[in-house]
């Protein structure tokens, strides 16, 4: 393949929790397609989740909203509810690729155990929070 033979591609193995970059991991989940890539980003003052379609909105986050079109979804709900409970547990960022309001969100567990969206709204004001 001519970009991977100039340098300008590169391939990552399929395993979980790959490091690509220092303080850029990659995760592959298999419900909406197989092998979607989910980066986590450290940026030292937090953790990202970039949640791509597995949580693609802050109307996405409670666990039994999943995409029409995922060909697995149950096995989406089974990944949702880890990433959503390491989220929760981790203090980490969500990132939302096709919300048109907030760019991240942070979520939390309430006194029925229950995961849910506490914050939502734009990164540059994260750290006001």
């Amino acid at each position: 393949m001519p970009l991977h033979e100039q340098g300008r591609l590169r391939f990552v193995e399929v395993r979980q929790n790959i490091e690509f970059l220092p303080d850029f991991r990659v995760r592959f989940f298999y419900g909406h397609t197989e092998a979607m890539m989910v980066p986590v980003l450290n940026t030292g003052r937090h953790t990202v989740l970039y949640c791509a379609d597995t949580i693609p909105s802050q109307w996405h986050v409670g666990l039994p909203y999943v995409m029409a079109y995922d060909v697995r979804p149950l096995i989406t709900m089974e990944e949702k509810a880890t990433l959503l409970a390491e989220a929760s547990r981790e203090k980490q960022l969500l990132f939302f690729e096709h919300d048109p309001v907030a760019e991240v969100g942070r979520v939390g567990m309430d006194a029925r155990g229950r995961i849910g969206l506490e914050w939502a709204g734009q990164y540059a004001d994260v750290d006001v929070l």
